[in-house]
């Protein structure tokens, strides 16, 4: 395990846990690693896990930083009282909710195939 990786599992086990939720950072499979790419980023998991929350009032219950086109960018899931499931897309340098969906179901969304609905914010 890199010392990158290490940092960040350590992070994670130390307390990043917010409302009973612990919260994980990882990166999606691409030809880079993204992770690398949290370090140049103005907005931290907990800043953006703030966003989240202030978009849909609930628990988080996953967060994952990438880049998307050339964007950092945070996916942060919130699981309101009624059980549904948001995905949040927050811009990483920004802090800007890119897009605000109800997660239909739990594929991944990178293959264009999982369900969800975009909400008006």
């Amino acid at each position: 395990m890199n010392k990158i990786k290490k940092m960040i599992a350590t992070a994670v086990i130390s307390g990043l846990t917010l409302t009973g939720a612990t919260m994980l950072v990882q990166a999606k499979n691409s030809s880079t690693n993204d992770a690398l790419s949290v370090n140049k980023s103005s907005i931290t998991l907990e800043k953006a896990v703030s966003i989240a929350q202030k978009a849909v009032m609930g628990t988080p219950a996953k967060a994952e930083f990438s880049t998307d086109d050339g964007t950092a960018i945070w996916e942060v899931e919130i699981v309101d009282k009624n059980q549904q499931v948001y995905d949040i897309e927050i811009d990483a340098m920004t802090g800007t909710v890119l897009k605000h969906v109800t997660d239909e179901d739990d594929d991944d969304d990178d293959d264009g195939k999982g369900g969800g609905k975009e909400e008006n914010d």
